[in-house]
This record gives C-alpha cells, structure tokens and sequence, in this order.
C-alpha cells in the first residue's frame, strides 16, 4: 500500500484528459511538485493530506472514486477531519442483520471478541517490550499483575459497558508499562484524557504520535467497513453518539498495536525529536508535515508488512478487511464464531548484541540495541541465517557464537515452518 502525502499551502487536486493531476503544497522548506495518475494505474493507493489550504475539484473526488483511491483529509492535531472513500457495497440485508444483532445477545458476544483481541495483542506487545528491555519486567511488575487479574473478568462481563471498564483497567496498566521505556524528556504519561474523561488534543510529543497514527488505522477501518455493506455509526462495544461512527472505533481495537509498535519503534531508533512538534496558541501540540510524512511512512510499513492467514499471504491492511468480512458473515449467522485475534502475527524479537553490553530503556536516553532491520521471512528462511546453536526453535531460545547472543522470542505456539513471521534484526 503506497501513501501520496501532500501538505502545505496551495494543495490542488483536478482532472485533465482523464488523468488526476494532483500539485502539492508550498511551504517555507519545499517547493511545490506534481504527480500525474492515470487511470487503473497502480501507482498509489491512497492520498493523505496534511495541509493548510488548496482546492479538490468534483471530477478529482469523482475521478478517485472510479479508481478505487481513498483520500484522507487529516486535522491540524492528526484527527481524521473527512475520508473520500471507495464506494460502499450497498446491501441492506446486511444493515438488518448488523441491527439485530444489536438488540440481541450477539452485541455482548461481539464486543467480548473485541477485546479479548486487543488484550491479547497488547500482552504480546508488552512482551516484544520485555524481550528488548527486560528490567521493565521488574520496575513494572504490579501492572503486570494488575494486568493479568483482569483479564479473567471479560468471560464474565454482562454489558458492554461492563466490557469497556474491563478494557479501560487493562489498557490503563498496559500505558504504565509502556511510559517506563519511553525517554522523559518527552513527558509522556500515558494516553491523557481531559477533566471529562474524554480524549483531548495531545500535550506531549508521543501522544501526538499515537494520535497522527491511529488517525491513518480509523481510515483503514473505514475503508473496510465501507467495502463490506456494514454501518458504521452502529456498533456493538462503543456506544452510539452524535457524530461519531462506533463500528469504526470497534474495528480499530484489536489493531491499535500495529500503530504502538511503528510509534515505539520510531522512538528507540530517536527518528523524532522535540523540534519536530509545534505549539499552538492552545498549548497542544501538533506533527509539522515533513515530521508527518515520516510518520505516516513507519505506520504504513506496519499495514503492509504480511502475516500468514488461512493459507495465504496478506498484508495487515488486508487482514483488517478481512476481519470485517467475517463480522459481516457472523452477523448473516454464516459464521457461528467470531474471533478478530486469529492470523495475528507472531511478535518475533531477535536481539543480537555484543557480550557484556548493556540494555537500558528509553527514559535512561540511550538503549542497548539499534533496530538496524526488519524482515519478513518464513521459518526456515530464518533457520539458515542462524546456522548454529540448538535446534531452532524453541518456545524460548537463547543462541550463542562467540561473542554475539542471539535471542528468539516465539510468542505464542510455533506456527508452521512454512509461515511467513514478522521479526527485528538490532545490533
């Protein structure tokens, strides 16, 4: 999936011959440049833009439409401000079936789904932290703990809302965990909320990350929703409000990990500094565009790297369609279980590192390993660039030769050898 990433002042999007002729914007660091698409091309497939003024003719929207190109239009604080999406699949026997489910008991079960997947993608992110950083396994033990005693209580739950407090404890140990390895000059405490309760515009430089990322998540949420007939202002865990799409914030819950693990890779390489953020006159901070082109980039690497998913190889943006696919077909009683944790990837650490070396966090301002690469391969693609040692792998493995250590972390069960796994390679 490649991203068109336009800012700045004079952004202009028209038809000319049946081509979309697209001008960037003008800023005080670039010039303007042009980019021509042709019809059923497959140069891009989306536009994002970040700017501060510029025009969109009716034949482009109606030009990008045809081409199956969804646009995104962000806010000055990341938020998804309007999508142009592809054209959406028109069944209103799915709507029906969306809204009996609803009033039935098959809300409840929904909704335990939802979060049962993004506990478990959370635990694993916290053990792919774990395995670079290990002294968090001790400095953050209670939330560990705290973690893992509520866990149990989501088979139990008997509301949604009882789901979401469930959720919210979780989530607010699994912050906790992750501020320990995050540097402090960024001030980061955690997802903030305001005095309601409710999210605010960022006031750190890593909650702005999180926010410009989940932002590029909700548009491929939408996009899925969209492609499958479903509503999205009618969902099953978040309630239905005044301008907001529920279903769409449903979706994105199990695959918020995809945009921590881009934000917290691109904080230990330190791709981003404080001088990359502006303040505005209401003391909340923003991405300036180059800063969120980047971003963008390390997010969307994430949605494309591929998993291994009922015997083919897909990239995560595919699997997000997928998953919604399959609630379209639980929802039509085509399917009988739901499970939006199936195909996830395993989470694949391979540390290599001198003897002797030293592994600090982030908030000390240095670590112990520079991710240098990251790679997709099968098993025993992985096997041959790691010839000695024991039998790999194990659940757990530790190689050794000469003065390097090479450490595997398999997550979960040992998926086929034939599978495509997702790891890091750091020095």
């Amino acid at each position: 999936m490649k991203i068109l990433f336009l800012s700045g002042y004079g952004i202009d999007l028209s038809v000319d011959s049946g081509r979309l002729i697209i001008r960037d914007g003008r800023d005080l660091n670039k010039e303007p440049t042009q980019t021509v698409l042709k019809p059923k091309g497959d140069e891009y497939d989306g536009i994002v833009i970040y700017g501060h003024s510029g025009n969109i003719s009716l034949d482009a929207m109606r030009w990008l439409s045809k081409q199956n190109i969804p646009l995104t239009i962000l806010n000055w604080d990341g938020r998804v401000l309007t999508n142009v999406l592809i054209p959406e699949m028109k069944q209103g026997v799915i709507r029906m079936a969306q809204y009996d489910a609803y009033r039935d008991g098959r809300r409840l079960a929904i909704a335990k789904a939802i979060i049962e997947a993004k506990i478990s993608s959370s635990i694993k992110v916290l053990d792919w932290i774990v395995t670079r950083y290990p002294e968090v396994k001790d400095t953050c033990q209670a939330h560990f703990d705290e973690l893992g005693e509520y866990r149990p209580f989501l088979a139990t739950a008997r509301t949604p809302k009882e789901v979401m407090g469930i959720e919210g404890m979780v989530a607010r140990n699994y912050w906790l965990i992750v501020q320990e390895i995050v540097d402090d000059k960024f001030g980061f405490e955690g997802r903030v909320t305001g005095k309601a309760g409710k999210p605010m515009g960022a006031v750190d430089p890593v909650n702005v990350l999180f926010n410009y990322g989940y932002a590029m998540l909700e548009t491929q949420c939408w996009i899925a929703i969209n492609g499958n007939g479903l509503d999205p202002y009618v969902g099953f865990l978040h309630e239905a409000a005044p301008y907001k799409a529920p279903l769409i914030y449903d979706l994105q819950e199990p695959f918020r990990w995809l945009v921590d693990v881009a934000v917290l890779r691109a904080l230990e390489n330190k791709e981003f500094k404080k001088s990359d953020f502006v303040l505005t006159e209401n003391y909340n901070l923003r991405l300036k565009p180059q800063s969120t082109r980047r971003l963008i980039e390390k997010v969307n690497a994430e949605f494309i790297s591929k998993v291994e998913y009922k015997g083919k190889s897909w990239e995560w943006s595919g699997i997000i369609q997928q998953k919604a696919g399959e609630l379209s077909d639980f929802l039509k009683r085509k399917k009988r279980t739901l499970d939006f944790a199936q195909g996830f990837a395993q989470l694949i650490v391979v540390c290599r590192r001198g003897r002797g070396s030293s592994r600090t966090g982030l908030n000390r301002g240095n670590h112990g390993s520079q991710i240098s690469e990251s790679r997709t391969s099968t098993l025993s693609e992985l096997r041959s660039e790691i010839p000695f040692g024991p039998p790999f792998p194990t659940d757990r493995t530790v190689l050794t030769d000469g003065g390097d250590t090479v450490m595997i972390i398999i997550n979960d069960d040992q998926p086929p050898k034939n599978d495509l796994i997702k790891y890091d390679i750091s020095y």
